[in-house]
């Protein structure tokens, strides 16, 4: 991942979340990805042609679009599946919980794309950012229709492995999950010198 011209460092990256209710793609991150830019360019020249007219585009971090679904101005949710598991009250995971109820009932679709360091690069921040609340996709629809595509077929796949999980969500396999850590995995064993 480059980004103006500059190698970036690698994430660390964590097993997904139990709150990941479809599978990852390379596909629907790159999309995402573009949409993204798309809306930081569209959200930077309305505020510099006027300030006090522009509208936002999109809201950062998860109290922001927590805000925004309760208002029902919420498109989409986009949500790192890396976020840090916290199970005391009031926690990440009590937050995660509640923005993917809320968006469930707004009937906003919530991806689970890139990672918490990746989104935020992807909206040009220097911090790591959990969640992205798309207020207004106008402009960068073409990117929009093709992840909201993606997503709803990568939900199926993902329904289909808990259905042969026997329903347990927390029965499918993180590598049917996330099947890049499949192959990550799959490579680094590779690579590792045979012992006789």
């Amino acid at each position: 991942y480059q980004r103006l011209g500059k190698q970036l460092p690698r994430a660390r990256t964590r097993a997904p979340g139990a709150y990941v209710r479809h599978i990852l793609s390379a596909e629907l991150d790159d999309t995402v990805r573009k949409l993204l830019a798309d809306l930081v360019r569209f959200q930077r020249r309305a505020f510099a042609a006027n300030p006090q007219r522009a509208k936002r585009r999109y809201v950062l971090g998860l109290r922001e679009a927590t805000k925004s679904l309760v208002a029902d101005n919420v498109r989409a949710v986009l949500l790192a599946p890396n976020i840090e598991s916290i199970d005391a009250p009031g926690g990440l995971n009590d937050a995660v919980t509640q923005i993917v109820r809320l968006a469930a009932r707004r009937h906003a679709p919530v991806m689970f794309v890139l990672t918490r360091a990746r989104l935020g690069h992807a909206v040009e921040k220097r911090q790591k950012v959990s969640c992205v609340g798309i207020l207004d996709s106008s402009g960068a629809e073409a990117h929009y229709k093709r992840a909201l595509e993606l997503h709803k077929a990568l939900r199926k796949q993902y329904l289909a492995a808990v259905r042969d999980a026997d329903g347990d969500a927390d029965a499918v396999p993180p590598a049917v999950i996330d099947p890049r850590r499949a192959q990550r995995a799959a490579v680094r064993s590779a690579q590792q010198p045979q012992q006789p």
